[in-house]
């Protein structure tokens, strides 16, 4: 699998790739980034383990991979709403509307609602007149 890895975990991996992982290979290295204690290819279910491990020990509740994947996307989409672009990219879906499918069942009239009353608030005042943002945005 090749991704696009976050800036923020690059010095991370260096390190990781630097100094850690060739005192896990084992005899032949395998060519796979993560290796389990015996020094070959980490199976999906040992990774999954030790991501549920890990945060259950660091974070207090047990985390798999594909229930992060989904706490990230509730929490993109919570912040962006209209984006399912960027969630479907994220995500590899062959089509967004998997992705709408999937994770847009959560947001209902109450998030539709919801946001219309504050892009309202934003742009227009008490007693009806158009705020400065409402006549900016109709100025673009």
């Amino acid at each position: 699998m090749h991704a696009i890895l976050p800036h923020r975990l690059v010095p991370l991996l260096d390190e990781y790739l630097t100094h850690h992982r060739a005192c896990l290979v084992s005899v032949t290295d395998c060519g796979t980034l993560f290796l389990n204690a015996h020094g070959r290819r980490m199976t999906r279910d040992q990774l999954s383990d030790l991501v549920s491990i890990l945060t259950l020990r660091h974070a207090g509740r047990r985390v798999t991979p594909h229930i992060f994947r989904d706490i990230w996307t509730y929490w993109w989409l919570g912040s962006h709403p209209e984006d399912h672009l960027t969630v479907s990219k994220k995500l590899w879906h062959r089509d967004i509307e998997i992705t709408i499918e999937v994770y847009g069942s959560q947001f209902n009239e109450s998030h539709a609602d919801s946001r219309v009353e504050d892009y309202l608030d934003l742009t227009v005042e008490p007693g009806g007149q158009r705020s400065d943002l409402a006549a900016r945005q109709e100025g673009l």
